[in-house]
């Protein structure tokens, strides 16, 4: 019973004080990384938003002197890319680091992003792969002057989807109190609703993304078939797809 009173006592005397010690040296190195990471993160992001940025707007690719800049091809000098990994993408990793840090910085540079975005919408809602932000300098408020620009709202490759995703959480970041980043983000989300098929499906991209769509059930008729390669006959594959009418946009 005397050594497990002395166990008890020495555990209480010496154990406390190493395992306190032992907590303070990993409290000290989870400090000391937390703050490498944030000074690299703010470093990184001050770059981005200080010397690639145009506009608030990002392409994929900038050479060393960033003097040329590429998205799918070269760009202009006031070129832009929707298209993943561009603005949008961007636009979200500084909300992460905002969202992460509580830095307003941070949410500041993505509301640059946001800016770009509100600019290049199309009146059909979406967004094309690149908007092109010289109209700014003339005081446009959209990428088609005084109205936005009317054309193809693209789903390609995720263009429209991304440039959506960032622009929901700019305005939730903003508590939505920024009326053109709100309009913006209720402009793409009804008129990717009003793109979708009755089937539940989405096109590769619409124009007028407002009118209604049909209500009436579809029809679907597809013909399974093998398709034949020189000597070899391949896996099953659709070989045709009809559909009704009532599948259709209307504006397509």
């Amino acid at each position: 019973m005397k050594r497990v009173r002395c166990f008890v006592v020495c555990f209480l005397v010496l154990g406390f004080p190493i395992c306190a010690l032992g907590d303070n040296n990993t409290r000290r190195q989870d400090d000391a990384l937390r703050e490498k990471a944030e000074s690299t993160l703010s470093k990184a992001t001050s770059y981005f938003h200080g010397n690639l940025s145009v506009e608030g707007g990002y392409v994929y690719f900038y050479s060393l002197d960033t003097g040329v800049r590429w998205g799918e091809g070269q760009a202009s000098a006031k070129q832009v890319w929707v298209q993943p990994p561009g603005s949008p993408t961007v636009g979200l990793a500084l909300l992460a680091a905002y969202e992460a840090t509580g830095n307003p910085d941070y949410l500041y540079q993505a509301m640059d992003a946001a800016d770009a975005l509100v600019y290049g919408q199309l009146s059909s809602g979406g967004w094309q792969n690149q908007i092109d932000l010289g109209g700014i300098e003339k005081g446009n408020r959209y990428s088609g002057g005084k109205r936005r620009k009317e054309g193809f709202s693209s789903l390609d490759d995720g263009q429209s989807q991304t440039a959506i995703r960032f622009m929901i959480r700019m305005d939730k970041a903003l508590r939505f109190r920024d009326e053109e980043v709100h309009q913006s983000a209720l402009l793409a989300l009804d008129s990717l609703l009003n793109a979708q098929f009755p089937i539940g499906a989405f096109p590769q991209g619409c124009g007028d993304l407002w009118r209604s769509m049909p209500s009436r059930k579809p029809a679907i008729r597809i013909t399974i078939g093998r398709r034949k390669i020189g000597s070899r006959t391949t896996g099953i594959c659709i070989r045709s797809m009809t559909m009704s009418a009532g599948m259709l946009p209307t504006h397509w």
